[in-house]
């Protein structure tokens, strides 16, 4: 019996010590001769930006970078731990109807993208 709880104690201890959860990947879209992809932990991201909101524009056929950017930031509030701030993508997919890429991430915001210049917008 003592056994068992000793387990039990290890096992909830460690549960309610656990950083947060890596976010889930997102599948990748591709519009034409590109695509974008969801980077959740970016080499690019500079000293002091959380992570989330960042995507890399790859082309199909060679595999080469066009463009890697942040297509939000997030405000970091320093008395908080930075891994509970990070905000990730969570979906990318094309609205057709007005020529868009749209991006929504776990706080549930949603951003737009031009896909021919790139260029982010709420």
């Amino acid at each position: 019996m003592k056994k068992i709880t000793v387990v039990l104690c290890i096992f909830l201890f460690s549960a309610l010590n656990a950083k947060r959860i890596p976010p889930a990947e997102v599948k990748p879209l591709r519009l034409g001769n590109l695509e974008f992809r969801a980077v959740h932990f970016p080499q690019a991201n500079p000293k002091g930006l959380l992570n989330g909101g960042y995507i890399e524009i790859r082309e199909i056929d060679s595999n080469r970078l066009v463009k890697g950017m942040f297509t939000y930031h997030v405000k970091i509030y320093e008395e908080l731990e930075r891994d509970v701030q990070s905000v990730f993508i969570t979906e990318l997919s094309f609205d057709s109807s007005k020529n868009r890429i749209v991006i929504r991430n776990s706080a549930k915001q949603v951003f737009y993208l031009d896909p021919e210049t790139f260029e982010t917008f709420e």
